[in-house]
């Protein structure tokens, strides 16, 4: 996408696809992404396929999130937030704020889910963590409205992880505290991913899709209808009613 005309043409489809699912209201939920940034992940980067990733993934945020961005995160056996993309910023994110940013104790390492997840839980949240400080002063952002609100997070994994006790327990934790945060596991490549298989079956916030090429997905017309399954869209109206409920 090169300029605003190009973004708001995929805004529009998002959205189109939202209404097929039932959702004709604005949605208000944040976005965020979770990237792989593991040895095996590296080519990916480097050839800009995964900025494409942050492109083709930014519409939801401006058709869903309540600021208009989605929140960027990095992860192999370590994680980290690298970045907020907005419409302003999104060129060339991936290689200006992971590949040369802050993140180089995190790139190219091991694969694990659960780190990545706990910062999740910590930042969304609205507990008084020190993670959650730290992101506060670092982004210049307040919390207190945006923790009341569901989040659609894409997890993007071209790998099996290593940690699937501590994940699936925090998997239970995010059901059972009734935590608001819906995760697409998107498996990238040949790898039959049993467990994130298993997540999305035994959990009724977490989906499961499997992508063969990501350099073919981030090309596809119908990534949208991929990326807002009826399970979630299912998902976010019950969020959405029960937000209705409060009021």
């Amino acid at each position: 996408m090169n300029n605003i005309f190009e973004i708001e043409k995929e805004v529009e489809k998002v959205r189109f696809v939202l209404e097929k699912n039932g959702i004709d209201h604005v949605v208000r939920a944040r976005v965020g992404v979770n990237l792989d940034v593991s040895g095996s992940m590296i080519e990916l980067y480097k050839q800009g396929v995964v900025q494409k990733v942050v492109e083709r993934i930014l519409p939801l945020g401006l058709a869903c999130d309540n600021n208009g961005e989605i929140d960027v995160w990095g992860f192999s056996n370590r994680a980290a937030l690298a970045c907020v993309a907005t419409r302003e910023n999104y060129k060339n994110i991936v290689e200006q704020e992971m590949m040369d940013g802050d993140l180089d104790h995190v790139l190219w390492e091991g694969t694990q889910y659960a780190p990545v997840i706990q910062a999740n839980l910590d930042y969304y949240s609205g507990s008084e963590s020190p993670v959650r400080n730290f992101f506060r002063k670092l982004f210049n952002k307040e919390f207190a409205e945006d923790s009341k609100l569901p989040v659609i997070n894409y997890f993007l994994t071209d790998g099996e992880n290593t940690d699937s006790k501590a994940t699936q327990e925090l998997f239970e934790y995010i059901k059972e505290t009734e935590s608001q945060i819906y995760y697409l596991l998107i498996g990238v490549g040949s790898a039959k991913y049993k467990f994130l298989r298993k997540m999305a079956e035994k959990f009724p916030n977490v989906g499961f899709v499997a992508v063969d090429s990501l350099k073919t997905f981030v090309t596809d017309e119908n990534i949208y209808e991929q990326l807002l399954p009826n399970e979630l869209c299912t998902w976010l109206k019950h969020e959405h009613d029960e937000e209705e409920d409060h009021h």
